[in-house]
């Protein structure tokens, strides 16, 4: 099955967003959301929307009814999360602009401005140049990067000033002002910077000690279950301190000074002068000043963690938000006030796709420790499984995808220190990205392979927050509390938020609006990781009619039920990498236990594929032989009941169903499995099932008699 969709039925599909763009208005301070899954057309359609909304009148205008509110009609901002992909959207909406032949008053429809490209050739765009900004607003319609946004939504002011003379705003990606502002404070982030640059100058080393005296002393403990915490300072005094460090600094970072820093830390560039490390080195002190007379600072583990609540999202008169998760994403259920969702249906056909699901592999960053080398043993599978068509998209953390690309050179240099006759063009392409980088970038378009083998699962205060942001509700210790538990509805287990039974011994009874927001809290954990893997898987095969393998590993299966819902038509299968663990005992017996299970029901002779028990186990092919192989009280088991497995095919797979009695011409077996009957029955699988099923054939026809 394919997804054909005509002209007129996009038009149809995205009929909601093209009149919101041209009659519609939210208000300010609220926004409309559309869930447009990618590939059907999205961003052709608001682009050509903007086009022709700005070349014909309102309606309320062309009746009568109200003066045109505009010199020109309403111009539009428009909000992308990359660079490249803001200067895609420019000239999508400049050709459709050129179709207009009518007399103009602007040079060029839209522009995208940002860090690289400025107004009129200029190389960036200056924010408080005024012949920029005049020049700028003369744009029917301007495209900033997410980054830029964020400045405006810091400063409303400077939002009005550049674009308070546009009507229309659109966000195309969801935007996380918690994850951007977030920030946390180790006791060996304190130390890196006492020996990593104040080494040198022992007054400005004094002072720093004095100042994060607090910090330090709040971090000694370690806390398992999350907890506020309150670090109040006198804001003169610590702005008294600051400035005494900043003159000191001053005086000490001379030429010599920096050579010192080279010698010992080569991160430093050959240009860094004094003045640029003074500043560097005095903003990451401001950061960690920060977490004093903060209500939003939470202690978990060996840290303390905090974000700016402050930042508040810069809006116009109508406000258009673009996020596929957003049907699912909790977080779109929090304000209601400030989001109406417009939800759309899945129509992008996957049945040429396959979702391999990995939930005993642990993915999560502290899972991950628990084998010996997660990345190393996941990429070699990877690549001793692809193909010349394979283009392969991996997605982990940010770290882990350096070790990747380092690990991958090994694969290469291997290849050819071993004399094969390979080189880099005969290894299929590999990439990877971090998730917080992977959104609104699509260069991964004709990749045919995705691996997302990190669970994108951020520390837990970052949820408390983003929780807290989009709620403006402060929750309490206990709300944050962080367990085992059992889902109530699907009865899958899992480590998240739920609320304590006792506290200090005590029973506790909880209001219906504690339970509620626990429930809430949870769910916006998990569905906000769900919009992380499905925003990444669908980086790949970016088309209507994809077809793509798709490899998830994560022990949450409440996260994958709610992802496999997200793909219409997908295939599903159980499938289990091989890891090396730090400490073999740890290997879980799951697996073991299924095939047990299993062997207990099953029928006397039976001919079986190695897939589908696998898939039954929840294992992968490669661990169910091994478990065979090791486990000899089943393999007895499976022997008395004269069990066979065989390796799967679907020609070997056809002799093992065919109903006693059945015929079927030889000619036509052949022609539909591409095979030769003589040379196919040599094989072992094939001679073992043509003797159990006493198979012959007979003036051209094949029977399976028993």
């Amino acid at each position: 099955m394919e997804t054909k969709l005509n002209q007129e039925q996009r038009q149809e599909i995205f009929a909601p967003l093209i009149d919101q763009i041209q009659i519609g208005q939210t208000g300010y301070g609220k926004f409309k959301v559309f869930d447009y899954e990618a590939s059907l057309g999205k961003t052709y359609n608001y682009c050509k929307a903007i086009v022709d909304n700005y070349n014909s009148e309102s309606i309320e205008y062309l009746v009568g009814s109200a003066p045109n509110p505009f010199e020109n009609n309403p111009k539009t901002l428009i909000v992308i999360k990359m660079i490249k992909e803001g200067k895609e959207v420019a000239d999508k909406i400049n050709k459709f602009d050129s179709e207009y032949k009518h007399k103009k008053k602007y040079k060029q429809f839209a522009i995208a401005i940002n860090g690289e490209s400025g107004i009129n050739g200029a190389k960036s765009f200056d924010k408080h140049d005024k012949n920029q900004i005049a020049e700028m607003k003369k744009y029917p319609a301007i495209i900033i990067t997410q980054s830029m946004y964020m400045q405006i939504c810091r400063d409303k002011q400077l939002g009005q000033d550049l674009f308070g003379n546009r009507e229309i705003l659109i966000i195309d990606e969801e935007i996380d002002f918690v994850y951007e502002t977030f920030d946390s404070i180790t006791v060996s982030r304190i130390a890196l910077i006492e020996e990593k640059y104040l080494k040198f100058s022992n007054q400005s080393q004094s002072i720093f000690k004095e100042v994060v005296g607090d910090i330090r002393t709040s971090l000694a403990s370690k806390h398992d279950q999350m907890k506020r915490v309150s670090l109040v300072k006198n804001a003169d005094w610590l702005n008294q301190m600051m400035n005494g460090f900043k003159d000191c600094l001053k005086k000490a970072i001379d030429d010599r000074y920096i050579e010192k820093l080279k010698d010992k830390f080569p991160d430093l560039k050959v240009n860094d002068n004094p003045e640029y490390v003074t500043k560097e080195i005095v903003d990451k002190v401001t950061k960690i000043v920060k977490f004093y007379n903060d209500e939003n600072v939470i202690a978990y583990k060996n840290g303390l963690y905090r974000y700016d609540s402050n930042i508040q999202p810069f809006t116009l008169r109508d406000n258009i938000w673009l996020d596929a998760s957003a049907s699912f994403n909790e977080l779109y259920q929090l304000d209601k006030n400030l989001f109406t969702i417009e939800k759309s249906e899945r129509l992008v056909d996957h049945s040429q796709c396959t979702l391999y699901y990995d939930c005993e592999n642990k993915s999560t960053t502290s899972g991950k420790e628990d084998y010996a080398d997660f990345e190393r043993d996941v990429l070699k599978q990877i690549v001793e499984s692809v193909t010349d068509e394979d283009k392969i998209l991996i997605l982990d953390n940010k770290d882990d995808c350096k070790h990747i690309d380092d690990e991958f050179k090994k694969l290469k240099d291997m290849n050819h220190r071993n004399e094969q006759e390979l080189n880099d063009n005969d290894i299929c392409p590999i990439d990877s990205i971090n998730y917080f980088a992977m959104r609104g970038r699509n260069i991964w378009g004709d990749y045919n392979k995705c691996y997302c083998i990190q669970q994108p699962q951020n520390i837990f205060p970052y949820y408390v927050f983003l929780y807290e942001y989009w709620t403006k509700e402060k929750l309490e210790n206990k709300e944050i509390y962080l367990s085992n538990y059992k889902d109530p509805g699907t009865g899958y287990k899992t480590f998240g938020f739920t609320l304590p039974k006792t506290i200090n011994g005590e029973e506790i009874i909880y209001s219906e609006e504690e339970m509620m927001r626990n429930k809430q809290l949870e769910k916006l954990r998990q569905t906000s990781q769900v919009s992380s893997i499905y925003q990444g898987l669908k980086r790949i095969q970016r088309n209507t009619n994809p077809k793509a393998d798709y490899y998830v590993i994560t022990t949450d299966k409440k996260i994958f039920d709610i992802l496999k819902n997200q793909f219409m038509n997908i295939r599903v299968r159980n499938y289990k990498f091989n890891l090396e663990y730090k400490n073999p005992n740890k290997v879980s017996d799951t697996a073991v236990k299924r095939l047990n299970n299993w062997a207990d029901i099953i029928e006397n002779n039976k001919i079986v594929s190695y897939e589908e028990i696998a898939e039954l186990c929840e294992t992968s092919v490669e661990n169910l032989k091994r478990i065979l192989i090791r486990h000899e009280d089943i393999i007895v088991k499976l022997k008395h009941k004269n069990i066979m497995f065989y390796n799967f095919n679907k020609s070997i797979e056809w002799l093992a169903k065919i109903n006693i009695g059945e015929q079927e011409l030889l000619t036509r077996f052949e022609e539909q499995f591409n095979v030769t009957w003589k040379s196919f029955k040599r094989n072992k699988s094939v001679k073992e099932i043509i003797n159990r099923r006493n198979i012959v054939v007979n003036k051209g026809l094949l029977v399976a008699n028993l």
